[in-house]
C-alpha cells in the first residue's frame, strides 16, 4: 500500500491530518498556512490600492485646486499692470548691456500677459509676481506674406465661419504667412533699452490638401503644419510662430543675475 506524504512537508497523511477538500495531498497545517498567507497577501494588496485612490482623490480634488487657484492668482495680479507696461516710453538713446532677470512677458497683439509669463517658468528668469519685475519682455507677432495658394479645397461640418466659406468661393487667394516675434527686452526702472531682435518663424506649408473647418475651428492638411489665420479683410495660412525656447534663449544672451 502506497503512503500518501504531504507535497509541502512530507509529514504522512492519514484521515486525521489530511486537508479534505483539497485536489493536491497535503497536511491540514500546511494548507491552513497556505490559506493564511494567500488571504494576507489579498490584504495587502487591497490596502496598496486604496492607498492609491486616496491619494490619488486627494491630489485632483485638493492640491489640484490649490495649485491652479494660485496661478490664477498670480495671473490676475499681473493683469492690472499689462497697460503699464505697453506703455512704457523706451529711452533709446542710453542702452544697458544686460538685464538682471525677473522678466514679465507682454503679448503686444492680444495686448495680455505672454504664456511664458502665465506658465512662470523658468522660474530663476521669470518674475513671479509685479513686485519682482524688474526687466519687461515686449513681445508683438507680425504676419509677413511670403506666397499665396490657389483653388484651395474646403471641406467641413457644422456651423463653419461663413465669412471664411465664402472667401474662398469667390476664388480669393490665400496668402501664405510667416509669423516673426518682434521681442523688445526694457529695463523696467530706467526705461532703458536692453536688447532687440526680430525672431523669424517657421515657413508655411509648401503644399495645401485642404482645410477641414468644423463649428468655426480650422485644420489644415499639407505639406507641414499651419494654421488659418486673417490679416485684416485676407483670410490665409501661417507658419509656426518662434518658439518659447527661442525667446527664452534670446532673453539669456544679456542675463546677468
Amino acid at each position: 500500500m502506497t503512503k500518501k506524504l504531504c507535497c509541502k512537508c512530507g509529514k504522512r497523511l492519514t484521515i486525521f491530518n489530511q486537508a479534505f477538500g483539497c485536489s493536491i495531498p497535503i497536511c491540514a497545517d500546511c494548507f491552513s498556512g497556505q490559506s493564511n498567507r494567500v488571504k494576507r497577501d489579498l490584504i495587502t494588496g487591497i490596502c496598496a490600492i486604496s492607498g492609491m485612490l486616496a491619494f490619488l482623490l486627494v491630489f485632483f480634488l485638493i492640491v489640484m485646486p490649490l495649485l491652479f487657484g494660485r496661478k490664477e492668482k498670480r495671473i490676475a495680479a499681473f493683469e492690472s499692470h499689462v497697460r503699464e507696461y505697453l506703455s512704457i516710453q523706451i529711452d533709446d538713446a542710453h542702452r544697458r548691456n544686460s538685464h538682471a532677470g525677473h522678466v514679465v512677458f507682454v503679448d503686444c497683439v492680444s495686448r495680455d500677459l505672454h504664456d511664458i509669463s502665465r506658465t512662470g517658468s523658468p522660474s530663476d528668469l521669470v518674475a513671479r509676481t509685479p513686485e519682482e519685475v524688474k526687466t519687461i519682455a515686449l513681445i508683438k507677432n507680425d504676419l509677413i506674406e511670403v506666397g499665396s495658394y490657389q483653388g484651395i479645397i474646403l471641406r467641413g461640418a457644422g456651423q463653419e465661419d461663413n465669412l471664411y466659406r465664402d472667401y474662398i468661393r469667390q476664388g480669393n487667394r490665400l496668402v501664405a504667412f510667416r509669423v516673426d516675434s518682434e521681442v523688445t527686452l526694457v529695463d523696467k526702472e530706467s526705461r532703458q533699452l536692453v536688447d532687440k531682435t526680430t525672431l523669424l518663424g517657421s515657413t508655411p506649408p509648401q503644399k495645401i490638401d485642404y482645410v477641414w473647418c468644423s463649428h468655426g475651428t480650422y485644420q489644415v492638411f499639407g505639406s507641414s503644419f499651419g494654421y488659418v489665420t486673417q490679416r485684416g479683410t485676407e483670410s490665409g495660412i501661417a507658419g509656426p510662430s518662434p518658439s518659447e525656447e527661442e525667446i527664452l534663449l534670446f532673453i539669456r544672451r544679456t542675463y546677468r543675475p
